[in-house]
């Protein structure tokens, strides 16, 4: 049970850190 919450958490993680990091590598592209 423990490792398939793991394994969705990084899941999740991962995906947040896409969905966060994807604006800022946009402005950072934007205000160059």
């Amino acid at each position: 049970m423990s490792s398939v919450g793991n394994s969705l958490f990084k899941q999740l993680y991962g995906l947040v850190i896409t969905v966060v990091s994807a604006p800022f590598a946009l402005s950072a592209n934007l205000f160059k």
